[in-house]
């Protein structure tokens, strides 16, 4: 199958320091290259809808809930999910309660995706683990969680972490569950490098924030080249 690097870009504005210029200049980004979709804090989400059709883009608009914490009560999700429904976004990323996770709270975990779930309905739900403050052990916990909790994805980061996702970390992941969710790395994605190295493990979107510019500039460079999707390793590291 042949790929296009500026379709598996997420682009980010959900900084504390993230401003409407901020959320502007991805729309206009992700208008450009024809990126995959945008995602932005949600005091800014009419910006983005006003945007994509001033430019008469088609880039998916996503909202946050729970960032960057998730460690608010489960009823404080869902009304931040509802809000986002009525501002019509097309895919929703959560944050996990790592709180509970780490306490040992599992099905208080589940409940939590489980309870936005029933809110997006189908829309597509990305639930955040935040790997870098995770061990490994942790990490495959989280991942078999999110499974339970019903979302579509696991997404390994906010990019609010001091440190980002390793390759380690996706294996970890497909360990625990194989390809039983879609999988979108964010949080240490800094080059169109980093992308290539981490496509064979079966990562299908990458939200980026501040390196986006960047990334996208280099793929222009190359002839903004379509090539073929690399093999997956994943079905060489994960555990039925």
């Amino acid at each position: 199958m042949k790929i296009s690097i500026p379709q598996l870009m997420d682009l980010s504005a959900v900084q504390t320091s993230s401003t409407k210029a901020d959320v502007v200049h991805i729309a206009a980004m992700a208008a450009q290259f024809d990126c995959k979709a945008t995602f932005c804090l949600s005091c800014f989400t009419p910006v983005l809808h006003e945007e994509r059709d001033r430019l008469g883009a088609r880039f998916l608009i996503g909202g946050t809930v729970g960032y960057p914490s998730g460690q608010m009560t489960t009823a404080m999700k869902v009304a931040e999910a509802r809000e986002l429904m009525k501002m019509n976004v097309d895919e929703v990323d959560m944050m996990i309660n790592d709180g509970f996770l780490l306490s040992g709270m599992y099905d208080e975990v589940v409940a939590d995706i489980r309870s936005v779930k029933e809110i997006v309905g189908d829309l597509p739900l990305k639930v955040i683990v935040e790997a870098p403050v995770l061990t490994l052990d942790e990490l495959r916990r989280a991942a078999e969680l999110v499974v339970k909790g019903g979302a579509q994805w696991i997404k390994t980061g906010t990019g609010w972490a001091k440190t980002g996702t390793t390759l380690e970390h996706l294996i970890a992941i497909k360990e625990a569950i194989g390809d039983s969710l879609h999988l979108k790395v964010a949080g240490g994605v800094s080059s169109l490098t980093t992308i290539r190295k981490m496509l064979p493990y079966g990562v299908e979107r990458f939200g980026i924030g501040r390196s986006a510019g960047a990334i996208l500039n280099e793929y222009a460079s190359e002839g903004s080249v379509v090539f073929d999707t690399p093999e997956t390793i994943s079905g060489a590291v994960h555990v039925q």
